[in-house]
Order: structure tokens, then C-alpha cells, then sequence
């Protein structure tokens, strides 16, 4: 356990579109730790740090490729916090450099593939040294994650056994993308391009449990209609990882939710024939922009503050009991959730330096019930129980 460096936390990529939410979240905490922002470019790391009306605020100058600089900064900080993507190309030397100092590390990233080469990587080297690594601490996949987790624990409560299958169901998605999504998505493909044989690893459900394969899970990839909710649903965009990561978090945890659990998310169109319809049409237009922003834009603050999301995570026991839990946000997904749940992710990292095995894992099963307090606390995020 690290107890005595220059920072708490420095958070890399401060001056990205994302990494700003994160930097303003941090500035305005009323007991903030020792922290510092990074990245290669002074000038506009100087003009972060005064608008957020710290000109005091430290700044440490790294590439995110090269390798001496990212190691001086990895042990020069307890904990290190990343928004800098595509993490493909921008995010493994810090990743690797956390894991040889025992830095805790946390990120955003929604690529399984890269997910995957850093466990394969760096899980036995950081357990040596005691890091832990927290991949996916965002929307992708915190919701999904921490959702079926305390829906599992009120399974166990209630009943002493937990749901052999929950649905995820995404009632509200308010998204617009920025520059660095678009980028991300172009170089999760060129990696495919490289190497075809990648492509399977999307399409399997445990592409993130090296080891272990669990039952047969079902479909993400077709319309089909939720009879127990009356309506259509669709793909979710976000759900190949966010299943991925749910089976993750099962074994990180030793298995608490079983070998055959299943787990499937959705999101939600509507009743009726309109409902097919439109579920139909969506899943073929698939995402449409007009203009895609270049990195480092996004979508005004305006909606940031405005958009929301909200999951939906039911489950249904052998006697035909159904318990629902729904997961909101009070900002938009992709960006005024997202900063807020990897800043307290870090936060928390700090904070509770005993929670957790060291290694590459996911926040829900590192930090637990912790960060279920935490984001209800500070982080516009609510679990609740439905009815």
C-alpha cells in the first residue's frame, strides 16, 4: 500500500472533452486531495488550470507514448486517473507504468479488445505489486455493473439465492458524441483490420474472463419483444461491453451470482406495432451524425446538464417473483456522468486504499458498496428499487 508520494491524483488528459468534466468535478470539491493534471501540451494545461481558477493547480508534462515520462508520473502519484483515448493507441505505457509502480489506476475505456490485452498483460504484474487497475469507469460499465450487483445482494436478501438472469433495459440514453468517441471507435476498427481474428472477441460474452466460459447467453443483436415489460426493444450500442464486463465482475468476485448466470441489455422502443416499427427502423439506421467533431469536442454544456439516462435491471426467481431496480443519472451518459464516476472512482481509490484485490479489475468489484454510497452522494447517480 502506497502511502507517501507528491500527489493524490493526477489526472491525465485534463484538457480533452471529457477530461475537463473530470477537472471541474475535482476543483470543486470543498476537501480536495493533492492532485495535478497531465498531458503533453503546457499552454493549454496553463489555460485549464485558470479557468477553473486554480493557477496553482500542479502540471505534469507527459506523452502518452513515452514510456520515461509516464513512469515518472506514475510514481510520482497514489493514484492515476485517464481520459486520454483512444486508450489503444494512448493508453497502455500508462496502464503498464501504474502496474510496475503499484499505482492505482482508473480509466473510461469502452474498448474490449484493448480491455482484454491489458488483462492478459498486466493482471499478474500489478497483483504483484499491489495496483489496482480500474477499467470502465464510466457508463460504460458502472451502471451495469454496480446495478446487477445490488440487485443480486436484495435477490440474496429476500430470497437466499440470487437471479440466474436479470435483463438490463435502457429506458432513457440522452447521448451526443464527442470527437474522441468517433476516434475511439476508428481505432478499436483498425486493430480488427490488423487482426480479423479480434472480431470474434466482440461478439463473445466472455471475452473478459480469460478462463472461464459460462452458459450460453442470450442474443444482444436483433429486435425482439420483452414480454414481461409489453414492448420492443433493440441493441443497445453500449451493450457489448457492458455485458462483457458484468460476466468480468461475476468472477472477479468469485462467482457470486453463479457459473450459469445470464445477463442481456437492451434498450427499450416502445408497445405495439409502432413500437416493432420503430424498432426495426432504428436498429437499421444505426448512428447517424451529420458533422462528426474532431477530438477534444462534444456536445455544448447545455445538454451535458440537461440529458440524462435511466437503466432498468429486472430479474424473475424460480417462483415467479420479479425484482426491479432502476439506475439513473442526472447528466448526460457519455460525459457529465462519466467525469462524475471516474472522478469518485479515483476518489474512493484514496480513500479507501484496503478495499479490493490488486490487479486489473472493474470498479464494482474492487470498491463495492463504497461506490454505490459514493455516487449516490456525489455523483447524481441513484439505485433504486421498483415496484
Amino acid at each position: 500500500m502506497i502511502t507517501s508520494r507528491r500527489y493524490d491524483i493526477i489526472l491525465f488528459g485534463a484538457t480533452g472533452f471529457t477530461g475537463r468534466f473530470v477537472a471541474e468535478h475535482l476543483a470543486s470539491l470543498a476537501n480536495a486531495p493533492i492532485w495535478a493534471i497531465a498531458g503533453r501540451d503546457f499552454d493549454k494545461l496553463d489555460a485549464l488550470r485558470r479557468d477553473l481558477g486554480r493557477p496553482e493547480l500542479p502540471i505534469v508534462l507527459a506523452e502518452a507514448n513515452n514510456e520515461d515520462q509516464v513512469r515518472a508520473l506514475a510514481e510520482s502519484t497514489r493514484t492515476v486517473l485517464t481520459t486520454a483515448g483512444p486508450f489503444n493507441r494512448h493508453g497502455t505505457e500508462l496502464l503498464a507504468a501504474c502496474a510496475r509502480a503499484g499505482t492505482d489506476y482508473a480509466d473510461i475505456t469502452g474498448d474490449p479488445l484493448w480491455s482484454r490485452k491489458m488483462i492478459d498483460r498486466w493482471d499478474g504484474p500489478a497483483q504483484a505489486t499491489g495496483a489496482r487497475l480500474l477499467l470502465s469507469a464510466g457508463y460504460d460499465s458502472i451502471p451495469s455493473e454496480l446495478g446487477v450487483r445490488v440487485l443480486q445482494q436484495e435477490a440474496l436478501r429476500r430470497w437466499g439465492s440470487t437471479l440466474k438472469h436479470i435483463h438490463g433495459r435502457v429506458r432513457v440514453f440522452d447521448i451526443e458524441f464527442s470527437g474522441g468517441s468517433f476516434a475511439s471507435a476508428r481505432a478499436r476498427q483498425d486493430m480488427i483490420d490488423a487482426d480479423p481474428s479480434l472480431a470474434a472477441l466482440l461478439t463473445n460474452p466472455f471475452a473478459l474472463t480469460p478462463g472461464f466460459n459460462g452458459t450460453d447467453q442470450p442474443g444482444i443483436g436483433d429486435v425482439r419483444y420483452d414480454p414481461t415489460l409489453d414492448c420492443w426493444v433493440r441493441p443497445f450500442m453500449m451493450a457489448s461491453i457492458n455485458t462483457k464486463n458484468v460476466h468480468r465482475s461475476n468472477v472477479l468476485q468469485g462467482l457470486p451470482y453463479g457459473a450459469h448466470f445470464q445477463y442481456d441489455e437492451m434498450q427499450v422502443v416502445g408497445p405495439g406495432d409502432e413500437g416493432k416499427r420503430q424498432a426495426i427502423a432504428l436498429n437499421a439506421a444505426g448512428v447517424a451524425v451529420d458533422n462528426i467533431p474532431l477530438p477534444g469536442e462534444g456536445p455544448s454544456r447545455a445538454f451535458c446538464e440537461r440529458a440524462s439516462f435511466s437503466l432498468l435491471l429486472y430479474g424473475i426467481n424460480d417462483a415467479g417473483e420479479m425484482l426491479k431496480l432502476g439506475v439513473t443519472g442526472d447528466r448526460d451518459p457519455g460525459y457529465g456522468a462519466t467525469s462524475r464516476m471516474l472522478a469518485e472512482t479515483g476518489l474512493l481509490l484514496l480513500d479507501k486504499p484496503e478495499l479490493g484485490q490488486a490487479g486489473v479489475g472493474l470498479p464494482g468489484a474492487v470498491l463495492g458498496d463504497a461506490l454505490v454510497q459514493r455516487l449516490e452522494e456525489r455523483g447524481g447517480i441513484l439505485f433504486r428499487f421498483e415496484d
